[in-house]
């Protein structure tokens, strides 16, 4: 049953992700007690990452009121997920020292063990404070099964995360070598070493994610990010920058940001940037919008998506038919139940679309077999969902063929205009890079 969820979890981050890219993989150890500590940005969505993609099985710590939810509480129980007792969730505290018995025997049987440090997803720009029971438990696992524990920190990154078909990311770092200590007469490790360890703990997650003061620094960093990669990709940069290289250079615009904040110089390059995002709105394009340096490579990337668009035309357009009410009812749920709480927004939408779609491959099988006969029936319930696919791919293909026309269209009838948005991207890459040197020599 665990690899049938397992299955199910993976086509689950295919589809709502774009792309999805992982960092660090070969640091984590091969053997011995392993745990994870993990950042926590979009609620449900955060723990199926290390699901699918460690190599070895993988058990949370959840909040007890998880449990008893429908279709979560299923989850969580087949994946053997130990239960944190909250005061907030009126439960007695002192029921997590049976946990943590229970997770220290997890890991001695060769599980691994994820927990998020900060206790609750939340859309806050920087990391909530850490709270102690990743150190304790690491701590306590370590003395009780008498060997040491690889504490793993992994930081998880998206794009867009409430957006269906963003981006998402999950690094990897290097593993805390956890030694057990003497624990006193409650089962608890000295709080001078649990105080320390997660310290550390908080430190080198945060290297692994992006932060800052505020949501609008964000945004901004990744506006700068774009303009700059995109400046590279026009100034014929033949080297693609992968998520990874993206977060990082976004880190680094933060740091320079606050570093520098208040500058006039600084407060200039913003209202720059700010000015540019707002001009290509305008133009319908994306801040980082390509543009082929020959009408040709255009004309040539143009013809490829039309003929990609011809054969998913039938396929593609009975996916739409069979599944957009579900894909907007899916959306109703999601907005009407979550919408102020943009952590939880993808966990709602993926719950109501496990639980939808296969009832709308269900219904419409059997709609068509009573129609026809059975096997049609049966094989509607085979070939819906590959049509569903193909619906998608040819939804992304019009919306890049129509941005990417409006480019072209632009190149042949106002070139100077495409001429003074390179530029423009050009000018804002070189002043972050002066500003930059600038903070280096100060």
């Amino acid at each position: 049953m665990r690899a049938l969820l397992l299955l199910v979890c993976r086509l689950t981050l295919r589809v709502f992700f774009r792309q999805v890219q992982i960092v660090g993989l070969e640091r984590v150890p091969a053997g011995g007690n392993l745990m994870f500590a993990i950042n926590h940005p979009n609620g449900l969505i955060d723990p199926l990452f290390i699901l699918c993609y460690s190599d070895r099985p993988v058990s949370f710590l959840a909040k007890a009121p998880l449990f008893r939810m429908p279709v979560v509480g299923y989850f969580v129980k087949a994946f053997r997920c130990l239960p944190v007792y909250r005061r907030q969730d009126n439960f007695d505290p002192a029921q997590n020292r049976v946990m943590m018995q229970q997770a220290a025997r997890l890991l001695a049987e060769g599980c691994a063990l994820a927990l998020f440090p900060e206790g609750t997803s939340h859309s806050d720009p920087r990391m909530k404070p850490f709270r102690s029971g990743a150190a304790r438990i690491a701590l306590s696992a370590a003395q009780l099964s008498g060997a040491p524990v690889d504490l793993v920190p992994v930081g998880l990154y998206y794009t867009k995360k409430q957006v269906f078909r963003s981006s998402a990311l999950m690094l990897f770092g290097d593993p805390i070598r956890v030694l057990g200590q003497s624990l006193d007469v409650q089962g608890e490790p000295p709080s001078e070493s649990v105080r320390e360890l997660t310290n550390e703990l908080a430190r080198r997650i945060g290297a692994l994610t992006l932060q800052a003061e505020t949501t609008e620094a964000v945004d901004l960093a990744k506006l700068v990010e774009r303009i700059i990669a995109a400046a590279e990709r026009d100034a014929g940069s033949a080297i693609s920058m992968s998520m990874a290289d993206r977060l990082a250079l976004r880190q680094r615009l933060l740091a320079g940001q606050s570093s520098l904040e208040g500058q006039r110089e600084v407060e200039l390059l913003v209202e720059r940037v700010r000015g540019f995002e707002a001009r290509m709105r305008a133009l319908g394009l994306r801040i980082d919008q390509p543009f082929h340096r020959s009408g040709r490579g255009a004309i040539r990337s143009l013809f490829g998506r039309v003929v990609q668009l011809v054969a998913l035309l039938v396929p593609g357009g009975i996916g739409l038919v069979g599944h957009y009410p579900t894909y907007r009812l899916v959306g109703y749920i999601a907005f009407r139940y979550a919408c102020k709480e943009l952590d939880v927004l993808a966990t709602v939408k993926v719950v109501a679309g496990l639980l939808l779609f296969p009832a709308t491959w269900a219904l419409a099988a059997a709609w068509v077999g009573w129609q026809t006969q059975a096997w049609i029936g049966l094989s509607t319930l085979v070939l819906l969902p590959l049509c569903g696919w193909c619906a998608l791919r040819f939804v992304e293909l019009m919306a890049a063929l129509a941005v990417g026309g409006r480019a072209l269209w632009l190149q042949w009838v106002r070139p100077r205009l495409v001429d003074d948005i390179v530029t423009e991207r050009r000018a804002i890459r070189d002043e972050v890079r002066r500003l930059a040197e600038l903070l280096a020599h100060a």
